[in-house]
């Protein structure tokens, strides 16, 4: 079933967003790590560090810097913005995200826990696990240090994109439920009408 579903391309509004929320995340992330004094909390501030950019993708990635149009746009020297590896990673993130958060499949996972679901999914898939390999690789992270900082990021990004999604949803289910009551009430004031002229 899954596979008849075509998931719509990420728009180039869409993949600004992206970028702003693949740099929300490690920001928000370095903040919380800060305030630790172990060492592996400092080794987090470091990578997290190390996947900030000025802004400028260059070189094989210039052709994602329209993706940074509207964070550079809205930065007044606060944003981090993240560097074109780690914006890969999130995209790859989106992309598997959005085969199955949507209205088509929702019925599907009516007894599920789609958090642990996606989450699962996510991990798991192959293209996630590679870019994750180059954010990570020749880092001074352990395996079980590089799989905890993979796992808390995933859990994040889930987080959010839940979230919006439920919004979403909420929001067309009222739209349709102001239809269906429109349609409903002029059926109802023909029908009395139809009652009186009787």
């Amino acid at each position: 079933m899954q596979s008849e579903i075509n998931f719509a391309k990420l728009s180039k509004h869409e993949e600004q967003v992206l970028n702003y929320v693949g740099g929300y995340i490690p920001s928000a992330l370095r903040k919380h790590y800060k305030k630790s004094q172990n060492l592996t909390s400092q080794k987090y501030v470091d990578i997290l560090n190390m996947w900030c950019t000025d802004g400028h993708y260059e070189g094989q990635y210039s052709f994602l810097q329209y993706t940074q149009e509207w964070i550079n746009a809205q930065n007044r020297g606060k944003l981090f913005k993240p560097n074109a590896e780690l914006y890969l990673f999130f995209r790859a993130l989106e992309n598997e995200t959005r085969k199955h958060l949507n209205t088509a499949l929702l019925g599907k996972y009516r007894d599920i826990n789609l958090r642990e679901f996606l989450i699962q999914k996510l991990t798991t898939k192959y293209l996630v696990q590679s870019y994750w390999s180059r954010l990570v690789n020749g880092k001074c992270l352990s395996s079980t240090e590089s799989k905890h900082l993979f796992y808390v990021i995933v859990n994040y990004f889930v987080n959010i994109r839940i979230k919006a999604f439920v919004v979403v949803f909420i929001d067309l289910k009222k739209v349709q439920d102001k239809t269906l009551s429109r349609k409903g009430s002029k059926s109802l004031r023909k029908q009395l009408d139809q009652n009186k002229e009787s």
